[in-house]
């Protein structure tokens, strides 16, 4: 690895922090990041965690390179480190072994940047230890993770330290990144199994493992030292495909419990929080069915599936139906009757999709027969569905998340101009409801301007109790505004459409919202189509989308300032 090309990267890594004084009592159970882009990271974290008692160090990663073959793979070997050798804790290993909850495969380590990287610091930190190395599998059971863990638990605390070495989120911008963040941190906070696979980490198993070792030992208070995103590590702030990294350690307490240390450079998250995305329009006929036919259908969210992690859910318009009807489009354009092959329904799922809007002007395009498919072939993926053409059935659904009852009433405005069914339903529903949001299908296609119905229309349903708006059916961008406390998001525009008609029509708004208890932050991320396929726009045309988003007319100063410096902005409850 290139750093060990530098003799003296790690004994000048090493002394940067000689002079910190590590936390009393010392903690046993922590995670550094394994990139040694933020070293100083790792180095501090070991400043604050070095023990000369320690006898035992567990360093547990990921398998970057999928290598060998076991889920759980262990060493029984030493290392040689620029900061001195360390022995191989073999007691340990070799019940590990017995015990077939690790495989003994030694070729993988030499190139696992998990371990190599960090072995200098554990060498330099705990002079006095043996060391077992373990590489854990993506998509290794839960089974087999607590099965290590309960192994693990078993051990001596006061002579061990059990180290997991993990980055955090992955090829986004820093502002999405930092909202996935917000969530990782609160997860291991609250000791949330159930978010865990959705989290925006490289290494589930090792977190999982390392959090149910440090909740045996009744250590569930995590305390937060540091973190960083790689575009601030640069210095290069529209730098689009990041990494982030966190590091703390657990203590005893229980989970929840709020613990600090001076400088830790938190990205900061209350608990409590419910995290969703929100999406534009999404077609999966005609071109984008044709587009699917020929690249594979993961073509069409494959530069996607990463900002779908970091989330509690992801709701969408689906434009159109889904149904075994044969496609009318695909073969005669001019037609606008849409469908889509009910095999979508698992894609989709397996993306993490939760909701889906029908309350727009193509969910009837095969009549009723066509929408009684659609909403049962959701159902049977697993995806709720809310919303319809004549706003008379299917009104709203609701969805538990992260304990927060988050309501969704979907309104089409387009055949049946009329809100009091929609209104009526809010009403109803009010008092079981956290949050609600409308969705709303409305306003004129291709125009970048909210109109007078529009804002009226929007008005009303908060008057009545709708805490956040989302718009669709323009199939371009229009503005954000801000009433009476809460966001209206006059339309997100094309999410996943064929509409290669101009600037403005392959290009979309995605909304990442975190329902809190104070205050509701948003995290807003301009999307662009290629060829149907949704993708992340680059920074100069993410830049003229949310210049459009924040237009003065709608939004105070303040916020519209927010939007353009941050890609975001929070609004306080009162």
């Amino acid at each position: 690895m290139y750093y060990y090309d530098n003799k003296d990267f790690f004994p000048k890594s090493v002394a940067a922090f000689s002079g910190t004084e590590p936390i009393s009592p010392p903690p046993h159970i922590f995670i550094v990041n394994q990139h040694i882009l933020a070293a100083y990271l790792m180095a501090r974290q070991f400043a604050l965690s070095a023990n000369p008692k320690v006898k035992t160090v567990v360093l547990i990663t990921q398998n970057n390179w999928n290598a060998g073959n076991a889920p759980i793979i262990i060493s029984r070997m030493g290392w040689k480190t620029p900061m001195g050798d360390i022995g191989s804790a073999s007691p340990l290993i070799e019940k590990l072994v017995g015990d077939r909850v690790a495989s003994v495969e030694e070729g993988i380590f030499a190139t696992e940047h998990g371990i190599t990287g960090i072995v200098p610091y554990v060498a330099s930190s705990f002079p006095n230890a043996n060391i077992a190395t373990i590489v854990i599998r993506d998509g290794t059971s839960d089974e087999l993770v607590d099965a290590l863990a309960k192994e693990l638990s078993g051990l001596d605390l006061s002579t061990t330290a059990i180290i997991g070495t993990i980055d955090m989120s992955h090829y986004l911008p820093k502002n999405i990144a930092d909202a996935h963040d917000r969530l990782t941190i609160q997860s291991i906070k609250e000791f949330d199994y159930q978010t865990m696979p959705r989290l925006d980490i490289d290494t589930v198993p090792t977190l999982r493992t390392v959090m149910k070792t440090a909740e045996s030992f009744g250590q569930q208070m995590f305390i937060q030292t540091g973190s960083a995103n790689s575009a601030d590590i640069v210095n290069d702030p529209g730098l689009t495909l990041t990494t982030s990294y966190i590091t703390g350690y657990f203590a005893p307490g229980i989970a929840g419990s709020s613990g600090s240390i001076e400088n830790a450079g938190n990205v900061g998250s209350p608990t409590g929080t419910s995290s969703v995305l929100f999406v534009g329009d999404i077609m999966l006929d005609r071109g984008v069915a044709q587009h699917a036919d020929k690249y594979g259908t993961d073509s069409l969210f494959s530069k996607v599936e990463r900002l779908f992690l970091g989330t509690h859910a992801v709701i969408g318009n689906f434009e159109g139906t889904m149904t075994t009807y044969p496609s009318i489009s695909e073969k005669d354009y001019s037609i606008l009757r849409f469908t889509a092959d009910p095999l979508y329904a698992g894609v989709i799922k397996r993306l993490d999709f939760s909701a889906f809007s029908l309350a727009n002007n193509h969910a009837l395009d095969f009549g009723e027969p066509g929408y009684d498919q659609t909403v049962r072939n959701l159902s049977d993926a697993g995806l709720a569905s809310f919303g319809s053409p004549r706003n008379d059935r299917n009104l709203s659904t609701s969805l538990d998340i992260h304990g927060k009852n988050i309501c969704l009433v979907g309104y089409h405005d387009l055949y049946i101009p009329d809100p009091t069914p929609a209104i009526e339903e809010i009403t109803r529903i009010r008092p079981d409801c956290t949050y609600i949001v409308l969705f709303a299908h409305w306003g004129i296609e291709y125009n970048q301007a909210q109109n007078d119905r529009q804002i009226m229309l929007a008005h009303k349903f908060i008057d009545s109790g709708v805490d956040l708006v989302i718009g669709s059916h323009p199939h371009v961008v229009e503005p954000v505004e801000i009433y009476k406390n809460k966001a209206i998001f006059y339309s997100l525009g094309n999410f996943i459409f064929d509409q290669g008609l101009s600037f403005a029509t392959e290009h979309g708004l995605a909304v990442n919202v975190e329902f809190g208890d104070s205050m509701t932050r948003f995290t807003l991320v301009p999307t662009a189509l290629d060829h149907a396929e949704a993708g992340i726009a680059d920074p100069a045309d993410g830049a003229k989308i949310l210049s459009l988003v924040a237009n003065r007319n709608s939004l105070s100063g303040i916020i519209a300032s927010d939007i353009l410096k941050t890609s975001g902005f929070t609004l306080y409850s009162h």
